[in-house]
């Protein structure tokens, strides 16, 4: 669970931290924080971190089982092992979207509240990576 924040939400935070402390400090060097721009760059960060969050997140909850020694005791019920590993896909996506839905909501706030003099992402913009 850490690791899927650290990979997803942190980032984000840091990201828009430092941008607008840049511009805060060098405003003739460094542009606003927010915008279009920014916001791009931050959803392909989050696109491939994301990733990366969802495959740590999968393997282990595909390996949860083993680990823990019920693995067997699942086996025996008579249920394909495939079926076993995937009824774990629901619950790593609801792990991994808590992670990547917040980290998207402090990228569309920062994008939109940090935009100063560059042009403020629209509504629609904003939905285009949900659809």
């Amino acid at each position: 669970m850490a690791v899927g924040a650290l990979l997803t939400v942190v980032p984000m935070v840091i990201g828009y931290s430092v941008t607008v402390f840049l511009h805060a400090t060098d405003a003739a060097h460094h542009g606003p924080g927010g915008g279009i721009d920014n916001l791009s760059g931050s959803i392909d960060v989050l696109q491939t971190l994301g990733g990366v969050a969802a495959l740590l997140i999968g393997a282990t909850l595909g390996a949860g089982d083993l680990g823990a020694g019920v693995f067997r005791e699942l086996v025996v019920t008579g249920r394909s092992r495939i079926a076993l590993y995937t009824a774990r896909i629901p619950a790593g996506i609801a792990v991994l979207m808590a992670f990547v839905t917040t980290a998207f909501l402090i990228t569309a706030v920062g994008s939109v509240v940090f935009a100063g003099s560059l042009e403020s992402p629209s509504t629609a913009l904003l939905a285009a990576p949900l659809g």
